[in-house]
């Protein structure tokens, strides 16, 4: 996998923007999550540790991929824009 953008998936199936900053072996990455503030706190898996008060970005490290078609919390699949 090359570096980019995939989908990060949150608790409640929503998708948000994540940057690829590494790329493991196994097929974890690693990356910087992309989300809209405050609101989002409810939605994080409880993996991810982050004050969304003051952030807009997140760090998260090993995520796994899900490309079911009902992909769980705190993985990624390829991203989907719609056109």
């Amino acid at each position: 996998m090359g570096m980019g953008f995939v989908d990060y998936v949150m608790k409640d199936g929503t998708v948000r923007d994540m940057a690829v900053t590494a790329a493991h072996k196994d097929g974890r990455i690693n990356g910087t999550i992309f989300f809209d503030g405050p609101n989002d706190r409810i939605n994080f898996p409880a993996t991810v540790a982050v004050n969304v008060d003051h952030q807009t970005t997140a760090w998260v490290k090993n995520v796994e991929r899900d490309d079911t078609l009902k992909p769980k919390p705190g993985t990624f699949h390829e991203a989907k824009y719609e056109k």
